[in-house]
């Protein structure tokens, strides 16, 4: 009798346990999906960005020659949703006047080696974007038109192989473009654009290399007032490479015995009600989607403080 009530009190006891697991998961699931915490993930992106160039300040009277879009990865071939957010950011700039042309950085990232690089990705998802007129609060009410070319063309290898730089394979950069015309702009009636490049950097792999690869090809074509556009976890390393990266690309020039113009580098300002809508599902979406991508968001502040920890070591960023 007496192990007979022990084998009934441990079942019930197991029960019990097995109840209140039920009840905390339960009660975690709705948090999820139900509180705003992406806000309280925001605000930890907010202090990553740094002091960056407001939007604004970018203006359409004063553009940069080009806003560079860093990669980010992809999932089946398809942009995740903080790259989402970038590419949103670089077409508002594109679509307001605020920067002339676009380079998309990032070669094969993960799970985009069978489908394409990061950078095609980008272009894609832009073309689409422009295709269904959404400019996203463009500021002139201006129509952008896509590139006249479905498929990106390879620059010219005479073209590429005059850089001294490679990338860590030894190879010349991978480099492609896309080109479009003017715009017309329906509401004033005068052509909103002139003619345009969208330029696809396919060899890098890193923050570092991004910043090193998309200058040398800024400084190829001439186009020396750069906005980097990426999410505001980012913003502060980002920013910090590209300056270096643009000292030393000012330095290999004197070395080869030219004087060239230095860049300026400008950081595109994320808005948050932006990076929000589209980085976040809303709640409502369920546990599972919101907690990948809140999963996903607070990773990238662990991994961001590693790395910015990691190019300070390696002189890649300077205070």
């Amino acid at each position: 009798g007496t192990r007979a009530s022990r084998r009934d009190g441990g079942g019930m006891s197991l029960l019990r346990r097995g109840a209140w697991v039920a009840v905390v998961a339960s009660v975690v699931a709705l948090c999820v999906d139900t509180l705003p915490l992406e806000h309280l993930v925001s605000a930890e992106h907010l202090f990553l960005s740094g002091d960056t160039a407001s939007f604004v300040a970018i203006s359409p009277e004063d553009p940069v020659d080009v806003a560079v879009v860093l990669g980010y990865s992809l999932q089946d071939g398809v942009p995740t949703l903080p790259l989402v957010a970038r590419v949103h950011l670089g077409v508002r700039l594109f679509c307001s006047g605020r920067a002339r042309n676009i380079l998309f950085s990032g070669a094969e990232g993960q799970d985009a080696g069978a489908f394409g690089t990061e950078a095609h990705a980008m272009a894609r998802f832009a073309v689409t974007l422009l295709s269904m007129n959404h400019s996203l609060d463009s500021g002139r009410g201006a129509r952008c038109a896509p590139p006249l070319e479905e498929y990106p063309r390879r620059v010219a290898l005479h073209a590429v192989d005059i850089t001294p730089v490679r990338d860590r394979r030894g190879q010349p950069l991978r480099v492609r473009e896309l080109s479009g015309g003017a715009v017309f702009d329906e509401n004033l009636g005068t052509v909103a654009r002139e003619d345009f490049d969208w330029v696809l950097e396919e060899s890098s792999t890193s923050t570092r290399e991004n910043a090193v690869f998309s200058l040398e090809e800024c400084h190829r074509r001439g186009w020396r007032r750069v906005a980097v556009v990426t999410n505001r976890f980012h913003q502060w390393r980002a920013e910090r490479t590209f300056r270096t990266a643009a000292r030393e690309a000012v330095a290999r020039a004197a070395e080869a015995g030219t004087v060239e113009e230095g860049f300026q580098i400008f950081t595109a300002h994320m808005p948050a009600e932006l990076e929000l809508t589209t980085q976040f599902p809303p709640p409502g979406w369920g546990f599972i989607a919101r907690s990948r991508e809140l999963w996903r968001a607070q990773w990238n502040v662990v991994r961001e403080v590693a790395a910015i920890a990691l190019y300070f070591a390696r002189g890649w960023i300077r205070a």
